[in-house]
């Protein structure tokens, strides 16, 4: 037996090509099987009548125009030695579209986001290798919406037409995965953070996994709102326990910071604290050239184009002179330097457009890079 041709449909636009061995060319074709189509196709239809020289043109226009049909996943060719001539076995693997799929048993995830997890649709084809991922993927989205214990049940249904199937998924559920205990590894919830309530989760919740790094970057950000500008959280450890897990979130709290701002005006501190924005992210080392860098474009877009800006990080003295262990400062002084003011404007050369146009631009312009500002403003 030697194989000459093996293609799959679904590459886009698929070619036909064939090593043809010297032992079978120009012999002719004594039989035809069509192995693989499930009743499909009539041998007879293929257009290889029996005496047909064997050669690499007809080879390949048989597979082209099977190709064509748009019905096979996979079409080979095979030539075994008949008598004087070959037999052509025409292997074929029918294309399968789901007329329909049915979902029975899920009431956690919505049917729709179901489907597109799992890759399939009415009017979509399935394979086998399709049919294998459904069960884990299954497994993995429920998962994350903690229900650890589902099981999927598959079933490929025939139609009237062999080449159309209708699947049915049964889903059992089974309970959730429950947090039993929740435990801070590293420092403890500071007195009055209410870090525990930010975070949201509690004992008895549903464990779900999808939302679990939500729930701490949303603790982390109340932490610092409340001047924990250093705060970590996580990530989360999920341990097993007879009866659930325990939830383990490691947290790195740091000092409590107080932000001080000197040399402002002329805008007021709820401002320059807006921009200098320190509770946007995690304070880390080195942040505080950013912190300066950020305020320094600030000033620059308000008319102050040789600002100086110094940000740093100071502990909090007792009054016996000794350094709080959980206080801290956010130093910011400012030296804003002459403002710069638009005392009027002109426009050289400008020919085909009149002023007021022009000033609309740029007023424009500057309304988009600066809040509240106008052509007269300071720039």
């Amino acid at each position: 037996m030697g194989l000459l041709l093996g293609l799959a449909i679904g590459l886009g636009s698929p070619s036909a090509h064939a090593q043809l061995p010297e032992a079978f060319r120009g012999l002719p074709v004594r039989s035809v099987e069509v192995r693989g189509d499930g009743g499909l196709i009539d041998p007879s239809s293929l257009g290889v009548p029996e005496g047909t020289p064997v050669g690499r043109p007809m080879l390949r226009a048989l597979v082209e125009r099977l190709l064509s049909e748009e019905r096979w996943a996979d079409v080979q060719l095979d030539l075994v030695r008949e008598g004087d001539g070959v037999r052509l076995e025409v292997a074929l693997v029918p294309r399968l579209v789901l007329t329909r799929v049915d979902v029975y048993g899920n009431d956690v995830v919505e049917t729709g986001d179901l489907l597109r997890e799992l890759r399939v649709s009415s009017g979509g084809e399935i394979d086998g290798s399709t049919l294998e991922t459904l069960a884990p993927r299954t497994a993995a989205l429920y998962a994350e919406r903690g229900y650890d214990r589902v099981h999927l049940d598959v079933e490929l249904r025939n139609t009237d037409d062999p080449s159309r199937k209708v699947l049915l998924l049964r889903i059992d559920e089974g309970e959730p995965t429950r947090v039993r205990e929740l435990r801070f590894a590293g420092d403890a919830p500071p007195v009055g953070s209410g870090l525990r309530r930010a975070l949201g989760i509690s004992t008895g919740d549903v464990l779900e996994r999808a939302t679990l790094d939500e729930h701490l970057r949303e603790a982390e950000a109340s932490l610092r709102e409340e001047g924990w500008l250093a705060a970590r959280l996580g990530p989360a450890r999920i341990e097993p326990l007879d009866d659930g897990v325990r939830l383990v979130v490691p947290a790195v709290i740091g000092p409590r910071y107080e932000v001080q701002i000197r040399g402002q005006e002329p805008f007021s501190r709820s401002e320059v604290l807006e921009a200098i924005a320190p509770t946007e992210e995690r304070l880390t080392r080195g942040m505080e050239g950013t912190l300066a860098t950020r305020l320094v474009d600030w000033y620059r877009r308000r008319g102050f184009p040789r600002p100086r800006v110094r940000v740093t990080t100071e502990a909090v003295l007792a009054p016996d002179g000794r350094p709080f262990a959980d206080r801290a400062r956010l130093d910011v002084r400012i030296e804003a330097g002459d403002r710069l003011e638009v005392v009027a404007r002109s426009y050289p050369g400008a020919r085909h457009f009149r002023d007021d146009f022009l000033d609309d631009q740029i007023a424009s312009y500057l309304q988009e890079i600066v809040d509240e500002s106008s052509l007269f403003a300071p720039v």
